[in-house]
């Protein structure tokens, strides 16, 4: 059995590791808003009368909107920081990273989205998380998105894809 921490992932097993943990993701906030939209009978869109007084009604969307801004500025301000000189391996290490850190601030307002629907059960939260989540979807790690979102090199990306 071994016992070293430091044990060397391949660039292309991190990678598959970040293609596994995004659908992942977005699979548990759709079976979460699945079971939250199963539970209630009826769901209404848009309640006027109740929704202008009630201050979160504003807050889920500003909410959402502030995470997709800060999860782009602090996934590229890690991306920028990751330095030139190391090994392939150690920038995907510090891609994962930011990655997740993404995804978490995302995935955090759609839940938040999400929650607040199963106690108003108003639709229109509903929709706030789905639209976070078809943003989350279009994050998929890939080859091409890994390299540029990197600068990765021609050697690089060969390496990544092998």
């Amino acid at each position: 059995m071994n016992n070293d921490k430091s044990i060397q992932q391949t660039p292309k097993a991190i990678l598959k590791s970040m293609k596994i943990i995004h659908p992942a993701l977005l699979v548990g906030q759709i079976l979460f808003a699945g079971v939250i939209f199963s539970i209630k009978d009826k769901a209404v869109f848009l309640d006027i009368k109740n929704d202008k007084q009630d201050v979160v009604f504003y807050i889920v969307p500003l909410f959402a909107i502030a995470c997709i801004i800060i999860s782009i500025f602090i996934f590229k301000q890690k991306t920028d920081k990751i330095p030139y000189r190391n090994t392939l391996a150690e920038k995907l290490k510090s891609y994962q990273s930011a990655l997740i850190t993404r995804f978490a601030l995302l995935e955090g307002a759609s839940l938040f989205g999400i929650a607040y629907f199963s106690t108003t059960y108003n639709l229109f939260f509903l929709l706030v998380s789905a639209g976070i989540m078809l943003y989350f979807l279009t994050l998929r790690p890939n080859v091409d998105k890994t390299t540029d979102d990197l600068k990765l090199s021609y050697e690089e990306k060969i390496e990544l894809e092998a």
